[in-house]
């Protein structure tokens, strides 16, 4: 099998899992947005926040390499016990350090939701690590079934909890815990995960290796979170969790775009570190980088140019004022995928401390624009923030590779890029129903054209199978 067929059948593989729950979360968005408040829908979205900050800053960043490392060793069963164990020995020493300080700040600060807050990070913490140690032995197919659990299992009792039980806010935390519990269970058990862990395996060499790759990465969580949560810190703080709610829906429709991308970057950052030592590996990156521009740009684009439809139908009335926050963070959203396919190749030269470089830089000026702008344009001060700081990592990151991998780019497909998403924006700002279709037809033709040649090779792999299949 082929890099090129490899990376598309690992992406269709996590593609299938990953898109049919966000599919099913995206269509709850009408049950959500009718049953919580907007103040209700600030807060999840807030805690959810803290959660995630906490958990992965506690893993030290070992979820990242672990896999990597794994990667290097899947044919030595020794090297394997003693990565895997001596990063999850780590782990739950940072963890419950991590618990020890949590509780008494939580307490001090009055916050509500303490015993959901460390629930979650003990789940959240666990399923990351085990799903990117399942990943890391070659086990695609479990880990997109781990990720597809993880998913459904929250979709699944978050009907139950907020329709059924009326729970709300505790209703959605509680999924959020039982979700992560099945998702790591599954990996654990399914891979034998147990094989590997024994105290006699902790390595200190080992350890020293995952600290090195890994400790560059906890500032580069940190900023990532800066970028993404410092928004609705500040929203929260100077307009109230009303507008946090706004913001929270308005990044749902990007979120769906950034799903999409992501499991292709899974696929990617695996695919990059393998093929590292080839002798056309420049040639190589920059084509898949090309492919990567053009098919999302142009997705993006059909996504902007749906939205006008897909928000009447999808999102209450009171929310109304999110709708164009979401253009500008959908656009944002792609200067985000272009970073983080930067980010993949550093993480397979092993060159992490860059990519925490260039996302502590525009995480400041997320920050100070945010906060400069907050007082005279409001909630756009966020979304603005946003979609600068993410452009800042993908310019930088793309100046830095280019000195250690010539990256190429062709004309025609920056341009149709560009073009794809300006034709999409005006009907967006306009939202008349006419223009709308015709803006989603110009996107998805365009979008055809660029990628024809993707679009050829999967219908011939498709055609190959179902004649193989007759015979």
């Amino acid at each position: 099998m082929t890099r090129e067929s490899r990376l598309l059948k690992n992406t269709a593989i996590i593609g299938f899992g990953t898109m049919c729950t966000k599919g099913i979360s995206f269509l709850l968005l009408p049950l959500y947005t009718s049953i919580l408040s907007t103040k209700e829908y600030g807060t999840v979205d807030l805690v959810n926040t803290l959660i995630t900050l906490i958990a992965y800053t506690l893993t030290i960043q070992f979820e990242q390499g672990i896999f990597r490392f794994l990667i290097d060793c899947r044919n030595d069963e020794a090297k394997k016990k003693r990565y895997i164990s001596t990063a999850l020995l780590t782990v739950t020493v940072t963890l419950i350090a991590g618990i020890a300080i949590t509780i008494p700040i939580t307490h001090i600060a009055g916050f509500g939701y303490t015993k959901y807050l460390i629930f979650n990070i003990i789940a959240t913490l666990y399923c990351s690590i085990i799903c990117q140690i399942v990943r890391g032995l070659g086990n695609i197919g479990i880990y997109t079934l781990t990720s597809f659990l993880a998913a459904s299992s929250q979709i699944a009792f978050n009907v139950i909890f907020i329709a059924g039980f009326n729970w709300h806010i505790e209703g959605m935390l509680t999924a959020t815990i039982i979700g992560n519990v099945i998702a790591a269970c599954v990996g654990f058990f399914s891979c034998r995960l147990y094989r590997y862990i024994s105290i006699k395996h902790f390595n200190k060499e080992n350890l020293n290796e995952l600290l090195k790759y890994s400790l560059p990465m906890v500032p580069n969580t940190l900023c990532w979170w800066l970028v993404n949560v410092s928004d609705r810190l500040i929203v929260t703080y100077f307009l109230g969790y009303s507008f946090n709610g706004i913001y929270a829906l308005a990044n749902k429709f990007p979120s769906l775009f950034i799903t999409l991308t992501n499991v292709f970057q899974i696929s990617w950052s695996e695919n990059a570190a393998e093929t590292l030592n080839s002798e056309d590996r420049d040639q190589y990156y920059s084509k898949i980088m090309n492919q990567s521009l053009g098919l999302f740009s142009c997705c993006c684009a059909v996504i902007i140019a749906a939205l006008p439809l897909a928000f009447k139908i999808l999102v209450n009335e009171s929310y109304n004022d999110a709708y164009y926050h979401i253009l500008i963070l959908l656009v944002s959203g792609l200067f985000h995928t272009v970073g983080n396919l930067y980010g993949s190749l550093f993480g397979a030269l092993k060159h992490t401390k860059y990519i925490a470089k260039t996302t502590v830089f525009s995480a400041i000026a997320n920050l100070v624009i945010n906060l400069s702008l907050i007082h005279f344009i409001g909630l756009y001060a966020a979304s603005i923030s946003t979609m600068v700081a993410y452009l800042l990592i993908a310019v930088m990151r793309h100046k830095e590779i280019c000195k250690v991998i010539k990256i190429k780019y062709q004309l025609k497909t920056v341009i149709i890029s560009i073009l794809s998403i300006i034709v999409s924006s005006v009907s967006f700002a306009v939202n008349n129903t006419l223009l709308t279709i015709a803006a989603i037809a110009i996107t998805a033709l365009l979008t055809i054209f660029l990628n024809k040649d993707m679009v050829n090779k999967i219908i011939t792999n498709l055609k190959a199978k179902f004649i193989r299949k007759k015979i």
